[in-house]
């Protein structure tokens, strides 16, 4: 062999080996599929912990009101609109939040006024902010039961009696905390629905606080589906000497159809189309972090209504998350990122690690190695060649 013919299948073995680097990652993608980025469920069903005793199968009065869930051939929604129903007046709603202060242990000493200029009803619940000495409290009120759903103690910065000694505070421990959220929840006779799920306790930075503090939280999990703006929330000082906001803001939902609805990949796919078409974003500026089911509540010119639909969280410089609807696969929403409250960073959906653009940079790297690797083989067998002519 002349080395002119060995060059000429030099040249057409590298064109090769290229052309094959480029194609494999492509063709590892189409015949595999999308990977799925199905989100698992941290936590433990409310059943299954030391909250068991709580659980009732009734829905508890702070609980609101389910509408029907309707089926179409292309979507799956429940109404979410509580302005047509009848509601307590707001010098009702007003004694339900004092007595409930009255109650807090380290409230209970201090004369309250109510700030007029914060009271309003909104989206199913009366809203109300108390001054007292060094101290105001915001309580949120059922409008249609009477119940107290939400409540937090706020002082300002640095003269919270709960705030962390800089020395070194002693930290309670699980058992401490699940203890008082037990008590808590017992004294005010507030009952867990079956298919809460319980996740905590987890120490979490609160911005309104200036400090840390642990929260212990309840999700709504209905069919595998987390139910959007459905939880019970309670945050304790890192002592757990007492609880300083408590939420409890629940839809009821017994049941929700799954049986017709796409796929994750599906939904995966319909995502990436719509990042790759209207939103004009190559796979280099994105990739999909987690999939997840969500009976997502959103607002329409009508009202607000809740819509079963897959959430694509992406990360990306642009885009947070794209809505796609479970039953047509049509994006309905869009998330731009901003700042996370502490609720949603202790969801019970923890993100999958499997992420498409980096396998896709794995199959490039493989590529890329075994391209060199040839290479080196190919031109140490010319050499060989080369010296032995």
């Amino acid at each position: 062999m002349s080395i002119i013919d060995s060059n000429r299948n030099l040249i057409l073995i590298l064109s090769l080996i290229v052309l094959a680097g480029l194609i494999a990652p492509l063709l590892a993608v189409h015949v595999a599929g999308y990977p799925s980025h199905l989100a698992t469920l941290r936590g433990v069903p409310v059943l299954d912990s030391v909250f068991a005793e709580l659980v009732k199968s009734e829905p508890d009065p702070v609980v609101f009101p389910q509408y029907p869930v309707v089926e179409t051939e292309t979507s799956i929604t429940m109404e979410s609109d509580y302005d047509g129903l009848e509601r307590v007046n707001e010098s009702v709603a007003v004694s339900a939040a004092l007595e409930f202060i009255s109650r807090i242990w380290y409230l209970s000493e201090i004369n309250f006024s109510i700030n007029t200029g914060w009271t309003n009803l909104d989206d199913g619940s009366w809203h109300f902010n108390f001054l007292g000495a060094n101290v105001y409290t915001s309580v949120a009120v059922n409008a249609i039961s009477g119940r107290v759903n939400y409540f937090s103690s706020v002082w300002p910065i640095d003269d919270s009696p709960f705030l962390p000694d800089t020395n070194g505070s002693r930290i309670a421990t699980p058992a401490e905390l699940e203890q008082l959220a037990f008590d808590f929840l017992y004294q005010f006779n507030y009952s867990l629905s079956p298919y809460a799920r319980y996740v905590g306790p987890t120490l979490v930075y609160d911005h309104a606080f200036h400090h840390d503090v642990f929260m212990i939280s309840f999700y709504n999990i209905v069919n595998g589906s987390l139910v959007e703006f459905s939880g019970v929330h309670l945050y304790f000082d890192v002592e757990a000497s007492a609880i300083l906001r408590f939420s409890y803001m629940w839809v009821h939902v017994d049941a929700i159809p799954k049986e017709r609805i796409i796929s994750p990949e599906r939904a995966e796919q319909y995502a990436i189309d719509y990042l790759k078409g209207p939103m004009n974003l190559s796979v280099f500026e994105f990739e999909i972090r987690s999939t997840t089911l969500l009976f997502d509540r959103t607002w329409t010119p009508t009202g607000h209504e809740y819509r079963l639909g897959w959430i694509v969280s992406i990360n990306s410089d642009y885009v947070a998350s794209i809505h796609i609807d479970a039953k047509s696969g049509t994006p309905y929403s869009t998330e731009v990122y901003g700042l996370l409250d502490a609720e949603s960073l202790h969801s019970p959906l923890g993100p999958s690690i499997s992420k498409l653009p980096f396998s896709y940079i794995i199959w490039i790297f493989m590529g890329s190695t075994f391209f060199a690797v040839m290479i080196s083989l190919i031109v140490r067998r010319q050499t060989v060649l080369f010296l032995s002519t």
